[in-house]
């Protein structure tokens, strides 16, 4: 994984705007179309489907991001933001998680592999 998105996440109308849906800090917001909030969308859709809810953001479960919904918005899912992202703990998870783009095993199967070697089971 790296800093820039893949080419065909870059390509596609319908991709770039779900990179710029996952780069908004605010629920309704209409971020542009530019190479830093695609790298950011990019860099968050990285965490959020390795991850699930990564220590990079605060979850909030309850009411609120229901309530703040907005069927006309045009990014799309009404604006729906469970979470916040905490921007410099994001950006170094990021870059732990990339590792300069070497390589990397999902953390579960990291976990699954991990299973057992301290007892040798």
């Amino acid at each position: 994984v790296t800093e820039e998105p893949p080419p065909i996440l870059t390509s596609d109308p319908e991709y770039v705007r779900a990179l710029l849906f996952h780069a908004r800090d605010d629920p309704l917001e209409l971020v542009a179309d530019t190479a830093a909030n695609r790298r950011k969308g990019w860099r968050r859709i990285v965490l959020l489907f390795n991850f699930f809810i990564p220590g990079a953001t605060q979850a909030d479960i309850g009411l609120k991001p229901l309530l703040a919904l907005d069927p006309t918005f045009e990014l799309g899912w009404g604006g729906w933001q469970p979470f916040t992202w905490r921007a410099a703990s994001e950006e170094a998870s990021f870059a732990r998680y990339s590792a300069n783009g070497r390589p990397t095993l999902l953390p579960i199967i990291q976990i699954i592999l991990n299973r057992g070697v301290a007892d040798g089971s």
